[in-house]
């Protein structure tokens, strides 16, 4: 049966493995969490203890997956999660806008990649703060190159809206 092991219904975050013809890799973020697929979404299996229970919004998956196993995960409370080692485990990284919603995460597209004698470690994180009578909402595109340590915000626009696309 298709979608075994997937104990969620709601899943708002997909994302394939750059090299899903070969590894038929897929993840979900879920309301309760993350699973991993590695038979073309037939059989699911949660992954990252560190992640249970946790509202998973939106997923990314490092260009170079098949190298170094990474993915970045955007939650509920604000939260940004990163794992290389395939989904196994994560950790926390600082939010850029602590009291703002994570609503999209994604990779450099030469992440990974050895870039001039550096490695690019860049990665960005969109937030949304909701609009409301005292105030307009406002969503916000962030970068990092140091896996969080130092933000610079890169894009911000308010809004009256409290949905958006990015």
């Amino acid at each position: 049966s298709v979608n075994e092991g997937l104990t969620s219904s709601q899943i708002p975050a997909l994302v394939i493995s750059p090299g899903f013809r070969e590894d038929q890799t897929l993840f979900v973020g879920t309301s309760i969490g993350a699973a991993r697929s590695r038979d073309s979404g037939e059989t699911w299996q949660a992954i990252g203890k560190e992640l249970e229970n946790v509202e998973i919004r939106a997923l990314a998956i490092s260009p170079s997956f098949g190298v170094d196993g990474s993915l970045l995960a955007g939650a509920s409370e604000s939260r940004v999660y990163m794992s290389t080692d395939r989904g196994e485990s994560w950790r926390s990284v600082p939010s850029p806008s602590p009291d703002h919603e994570v609503i999209w995460v994604g990779f450099s597209s030469s992440y990974g990649q050895e870039l001039e004698g550096i490695v690019d470690s860049t990665f960005f994180v969109a937030t949304s703060r909701e609009a409301t009578a005292e105030q307009t909402g406002l969503i916000a595109v962030f970068r990092t190159d140091n896996a969080g340590e130092r933000w610079y915000q890169l894009h911000g626009h308010e809004t009256r809206s409290r949905w958006v696309t990015v």
